[in-house]
């Protein structure tokens, strides 16, 4: 299908309006993408000259022990730090061993209590088995002294 000219002009403006927009986007993330390349390419340059620092200092270090010093605030940190260790472990150990001490001497009158329960039922089972033992006694002279009774009351007739 043939294009008038006018037709055809407006379709290549708008191609070439739609390219220079295309364009400029491109553009726009080129920059923007270039930008934050340098600024992370920057952090990277601190960052490196930052561990050279550390590394220069670590190697300017002495290595012999006897040369390192601490400074005061160091020193008095792990003096609290090994006193406060110290001091807690005498501490819970002191709380567990009373909480031991306790619980044995509460389980000791727990184990008396029922021992003296225990021979307390004993004697008492005793007592009445005694009694009982008794009661079947004297039944067993009743019933003998009724058996002589009959036994008088039946030769008698």
């Amino acid at each position: 299908m043939p294009f008038s000219p006018d037709e055809l002009a407006k379709l290549v403006n708008d191609y070439r309006t739609e390219s220079e927009e295309g364009h400029g986007r491109l553009r726009g993330d080129f920059k923007l993408y270039h930008d934050q390349t340098e600024t992370t390419l920057m952090l990277m340059r601190d960052a490196a000259n930052t561990l050279r620092g550390r590394v220069d200092l670590i190697e300017r270090t002495p290595q012999d022990v006897m040369k390192l010093r601490f400074s005061t605030g160091v020193v008095l940190s792990l003096v609290f730090f090994v006193a406060s260790a110290v001091g807690s472990a005498y501490g819970f150990s002191s709380f567990i061993g009373g909480k031991v001490d306790t619980m044995s001497r509460r389980m000791d009158e727990q184990s008396a209590a029922q021992a003296k329960a225990s021979e307390e039922r004993a004697a008492s089972a005793q007592r009445s088995l005694d009694a009982l033992s008794r009661r079947v006694e004297l039944q067993g002279y009743e019933l003998q002294r009724l058996r002589e009774d009959v036994t008088k009351a039946t030769k008698g007739k």
